[in-house]
């Protein structure tokens, strides 16, 4: 839950070129726009990758998606969901995740959770602080 309505939270979830000022998790570089293509760095075992995406969903200021990777063998559909959790809209429920299909997901599913995991409840407690830090952002 953040407090602050989903126009705010969003405000700062799309400001893509600010996030490495309050977020270690991971970046995106492109612009969220439906149908660019981005690239998104990301730490796995104190290493440094980026992967390159396509941005699939825009709906302001309640959802985002990309997704990535080689498809066939393991891809991704990263997302973000934001809700009001009041009547007054001035609580955000705020969902991140992503899902994997393809053929080394069976294989590579608890790898996948292990590394990214923990970085994606971090973006989450991240994103909160630098929300709540500032309601007039």
């Amino acid at each position: 839950m953040i407090e602050a309505p989903p126009e705010t939270v969003w405000s700062v979830l799309v400001d893509v070129v600010r996030h490495q000022e309050w977020s270690d998790s991971f970046v995106l570089r492109g612009m969220p726009e439906r149908g660019a293509r981005a690239r998104v760095g990301f730490w796995v075992a104190g290493r440094a990758l980026s992967h390159p995406v396509a941005i699939e969903v825009v709906e302001p200021p309640r959802r985002l998606e990309w997704s990535g990777g080689p498809r066939g063998l393991i891809s991704g559909r990263h997302f973000f969901s934001l809700e009001p959790a009041d009547e007054q809209g001035m609580r955000t429920s705020f969902v991140h995740g992503e899902t994997f299909a393809g053929a080394a997901v069976g294989v590579l599913w608890p790898l996948l959770m292990w590394a990214l995991g923990p970085s994606y409840d971090r973006f989450n407690e991240q994103l909160k602080r630098r929300v709540e830090a500032d309601g007039s952002l």
